[in-house]
């Protein structure tokens, strides 16, 4: 008899019976247990009405739950910790006009009631046109592009127009919308739908026959209100900035490097890309003159940081150099001297295995090699320079770098194997450096069974790990510096027929999620911060206890009726603990997801509490 169903029984009979009654229960209810009989007292309750394995507790009435309280035939939780919480909502793709924007919408106070109806904001219809000040033929570099596309008949631009959200999200994924401009009449035009809100807006002008090159557009902040909209992108003729690089050595080789300006924080390039041809022979060694066209900064009070990038051939064993643009212009305006490298190291191959930990058995995969200080560089420069190498069968691999210090990151391709990270440090002067072994151990498991509030089968119900690794956002130059954080791998699973449940997972602080169907009413169970070492993790019992149900209608200002929309809730963190105030939130964590129904009504089952 399943254990779950015995202890409704048995708590219906207290509920139902006299003292003498009770006790008789009592150890009928035991007898019942050994023989598999089902045995009943003089109650009002019939065994009809109890609970039956389909998934979560079933009722007719609030007698019949824990919680005393009886929802839709499912027992329910009156309250929750979680008083706040970020819904990310989708419309399926068989809604017109939203199909798939993203919304979010905050609840709060869901103490208060769980009965909640929402509206999603307006899309904004974007219609407008992007364009261009005619350019002077002093302030003109040609357009030499294969691509051109057929000029208009007047001042419109083809262009790609991307608006970024300013919108704080605390990790969660933040799409942006983009849209090609088309030719309608002679004229280049753009339709967009965009959710109101502050974005960054991108502009970046395709080329046409015979044209000016126009390099992209970077505007901060502006706001796109809920309505439609008419909108007009004005771009100026553009600066051109002189740029001198200057090499104090008589080889050539610098030509087929290139020039070009990009944004400080997210690498979007803002210039075109300019490439160094033949040099002028100079008495402290060679000099490399290109032009770039940028637009001036507007006057906002945010403005966009600069950043002059020198990049070599793809083909070239040789670092990217980033210098601020402040310091480019260093005497006079739209003129620039870059002479920040004076050397280029010859190349060393670096060869190395990798191993299973404790062993010499090969463990095939990618190993990727990034600069964290490169040795010929001068103090204070910053440059880029990372190589991925493939192992062969036998874990053997091999990359020509250049001398410095590196963060070297093995990932096996067998996923029973977790990725390792060393530091290693590459000298000069040698052609060859070999003999580096990288072990990488076995994957930890993360072991533990479900148990508590749970009638029905406990197969298949999905785990899911996820590291609770930051997604900060990092500039160009931190990433250049190597900075960029390690994401150790998680997996997920599924329980089996006794709720028992194994992942695999490299070494670090996972949330571990339960994730039952929420048609079985069932709330997810959210297991924080697991810190996965060199060993096995068991968690034990992950308690599922009674769900707390948040229910309503969803609509929106355009369409109304949003039937089959995804819908996931998030919790609200603060250094790893529950908040109710979103602006002190440092992260969220997913605690529950469910879908609209062709009415559009919903039903969220939120957990009552996160470990």
């Amino acid at each position: 008899m399943n254990p779950r169903r015995w202890l409704t029984e048995t708590r219906t009979n207290l509920l139902c019976g006299s003292s003498s009654q009770i006790a008789a229960a009592m150890i009928l209810a035991l007898s019942a247990v050994a023989t598999s009989t089902v045995v009943t007292t003089g109650c009002s309750v019939s065994l009809d009405d109890l609970p039956t394995d389909s998934g979560g507790e079933e009722c007719t009435e609030n007698a019949h739950c824990a919680s005393n309280s009886c929802e839709d035939g499912y027992c329910v939780s009156s309250g929750t910790e979680l008083e706040t919480v970020l819904l990310e909502i989708t419309p399926s793709s068989g809604t017109p006009e939203i199909a798939g924007v993203r919304f979010t919408s905050v609840l709060d106070s869901l103490f208060a009631g769980n009965q909640r109806d929402i509206e999603l904001g307006y899309v904004t219809r974007v219609h407008g046109v992007v364009r261009g000040r005619a350019i002077s033929t002093e302030k003109c570099l040609a357009q030499t592009s294969a691509d051109a596309l057929e000029a208009p008949l007047d001042d419109s631009l083809p262009a790609r127009v991307t608006w970024v959200p300013r919108e704080r999200l605390l990790g969660l994924v933040n799409p942006v919308h983009t849209v090609l401009t088309r030719l309608v009449q002679g004229s280049y035009v753009l339709d967009a739908n965009v959710p109101p809100g502050k974005y960054d807006t991108y502009v970046e002008p395709l080329p046409v026959s015979e044209g000016c090159i126009r390099p992209p557009l970077l505007v901060l902040d502006p706001e796109i209100e809920s309505g439609d909209l008419a909108l007009t992108l004005k771009l100026d003729a553009p600066d051109v900035l002189d740029v001198h690089v200057r090499w104090p050595q008589k080889d050539d080789v610098l030509q087929g490097w290139s020039l070009d300006l990009i944004e400080r924080d997210a690498g979007r390039v803002l210039s075109n890309r300019a490439q160094l041809g033949a040099p002028t022979n100079t008495d402290a060694g060679l000099e490399y003159a290109v032009k770039l066209v940028s637009y001036g900064q507007p006057d906002t009070a945010r403005r966009v940081s600069e950043i002059v990038r020198f990049s070599p051939p793809d083909d070239a064993v040789a670092p990217v150099i980033y210098v601020e643009r402040s310091v480019v212009e260093l005497f006079q305006d739209n003129y620039g001297i870059i002479d920040q490298l004076t050397e280029l190291p010859a190349p060393v191959r670096f060869e190395g295995r990798v191993t299973q930990k404790n062993g010499t058995t090969p463990a095939p995969g990618t190993v990727k090699l990034m600069a964290l200080e490169l040795s010929a560089l001068n103090p204070g420069t910053i440059a880029e320079f990372s190589r991925t190498a493939t192992t062969g069968e036998d874990g053997v691999f091999s990359a020509d770098v250049l001398p410095g210090k590196y963060r070297v990151i093995a990932e096996p391709s067998d996923p029973a194997f977790s990725q390792a990270e060393i530091e290693v440090t590459v000298t000069q002067g040698e052609g060859t450096q070999a003999g580096r072994v990288i072990e990488v151990p076995e994957r930890a498991r993360v072991r533990g069974f479900i148990s508590g509030f749970w009638a029905g089968s406990y197969s298949g119900v999905v785990v899911q790990a996820r590291s609770t690794v930051g997604s900060k956002s990092l500039s160009i130059l931190d990433l250049a510096r190597g900075l960029a954080p390690r994401i150790p791998r998680a997996s997920s699973g599924a329980t089996n027929s006794d709720g028992a449940f194994s992942v695999g997972l490299d070494p670090g602080t996972f949330d571990v999620l339960v994730q039952p169907n929420p048609s079985e009413g069932l709330a997810w169970t959210v297991r924080r911060a697991v810190t996965v070492t060199d060993g096995d993790v068991d968690l034990g019992a992950v308690e599922n206890a009674e769900p707390y149900s948040v229910s309503g209608t969803l609509t929106s200002s355009n369409v109304r009726s949003v039937p089959s929309a995804l819908i996931r809730a998030y919790a609200y963190l603060k250094d790893g603990v529950l908040t109710a105030d979103p602006s002190e939130a440092t992260s969220v964590i997913q605690v529950g997801e469910t879908r609209s129904d062709s009415d559009s009504r919903f039903r969220l089952l939120l957990p009552t509490r996160i470990e």
